[in-house]
């Protein structure tokens, strides 16, 4: 085990063999196993059910970092939010503001698989498209340049033998509510308000946030992202791993489903 820099335990896997040794010349299997439970996430009005706590102070700041990745504090980012009006108004509402950004990423930023470059948030709207996880890093991005802390999760499908791959949508901080989901990908409506404020239980959620440094012991620190659906590994020796090959694939059984 490892801690990361959220002081966090991650699962390391070490190996050291000979060079030679013929019983990893094809590669090796890992295999992890994740038991969840996964709940449905809906916003409604009223009053909430139990009082939730606001952000305590470094929580609430590690929320509203600039980091490498939301670079929101780089020209060309302040420069595209002038353009789209992505700043908050002096009496506008934190859930209308962030409603209104949902709706212009939805709406008006191409989703689109193609390699667009590094995921940081200048070069996504540098190019002016992406898929999931560039939309989500897009939409943090914004709302911590305005204030409200925002953060982007990534997960894998769970929704039966055929789930595969993975996923990302973003989140805001509500006071007095809590951590609000949204989705600028899902659906093919791009007018859709049905991924605002609501999640269906069909992703078990990892990662938070792709600037990650984990200690990996004898490597040192390492920046990793997408940990959960892209595995991380280093190597050092007298070969070297050129032309390396790695192969995910997700297999799910559910236990139980109450919908």
């Amino acid at each position: 085990e490892v801690l990361d820099d959220s002081r966090e335990r991650r699962r390391m896997l070490v190996i050291n063999h000979a060079g030679d040794d013929p019983l990893l010349r094809k590669g090796f299997t890992v295999r992890t196993t994740l038991t969840a439970t996964i709940f449905d996430q809906r916003l409604e009005r009223g009053a909430p059910e139990h009082p939730v706590s606001p952000l305590a102070p470094p929580e609430r700041e590690k929320w509203l970092e600039a980091t490498n990745t939301y670079d929101y504090h780089k020209p060309l980012v302040q420069k595209w939010m002038n353009q789209h009006n992505m700043w908050k108004g002096r009496d506008e509402k934190t859930i209308d503001f962030v409603h209104r950004v949902y709706k212009q990423l939805r709406v008006h930023m191409p989703y689109d698989t193609k390699d667009g470059g590094a995921w940081v948030c200048s070069q996504i709207l540098k190019v002016g498209f992406g898929e999931c996880c560039r939309h989500s890093i897009v939409t943090t991005a914004i709302l911590r340049a305005n204030k409200i802390p925002a953060r982007t999760v990534c997960a894998l499908w769970a929704i039966d033998n055929k789930s595969q791959g993975a996923h990302c949508w973003g989140e805001f901080f509500l006071h007095g509510v809590g951590w609000v989901p949204y989705d600028t990908t899902l659906g093919d409506d791009k007018n859709s308000e049905a991924h605002f404020g609501t999640k269906k239980g069909e992703l078990i959620a990892g990662m938070v946030d792709f600037d990650w440094i984990i200690d990996a012991g004898p490597f040192g620190k390492k920046h990793v992202a997408g940990i959960d659906a892209y595995p991380a590994f280093w190597s050092k020796g007298e070969r070297n791993m050129d032309n390396e090959k790695c192969e995910t694939h997700t297999h799910v059984r559910l236990v139980r489903g109450d919908r």
